[in-house]
């Protein structure tokens, strides 16, 4: 197989190569040496198969999907993680708001509807 090159432009097909490509990368060729297991079958199928996904050679080393993993630029920063999860904690009300009014009403529960002391 080609050498992967590492030097590419951002826009390539590359460029959202994610980090989780490393723990698969570890897992796959990690700690078992030359047991072979299922565990390690299924490492390195799993490996294989994400590794073809984001056209990354399965042969690739460990510091060579490190740089580029780094050259991707794909890092969700920590002020985007809270937004996303700020807008995660919204979503909840629309779940817990309705979940009392379906509960109390017995056409839509039928026997299973809550007690008047139950239902706020």
């Amino acid at each position: 197989m080609a050498e992967p090159r590492l030097d590419r432009d951002p826009m390539d097909a590359h460029h959202a190569v994610p980090r989780c490509l490393l723990a698969l990368h570890e897992r796959a060729n990690g700690e078992g040496g030359d047991e072979l297991d299922g565990a390690a079958i299924h490492a390195w199928l799993e490996w294989e198969m994400e590794a073809m996904r984001w056209r990354v050679p399965a042969e690739i080393s460990r510091a060579d999907l490190e740089r580029l993993v780094e050259a991707s630029g794909v890092a969700p920063t920590r002020p985007a993680l809270v937004v996303s999860q700020v807008v995660l904690a919204f979503g909840i009300a629309f779940a817990l708001i309705p979940l009392p009014i379906f509960c109390r009403n017995r056409g839509i529960v039928g026997s299973l509807v809550n007690y008047r002391l139950t239902a706020v």
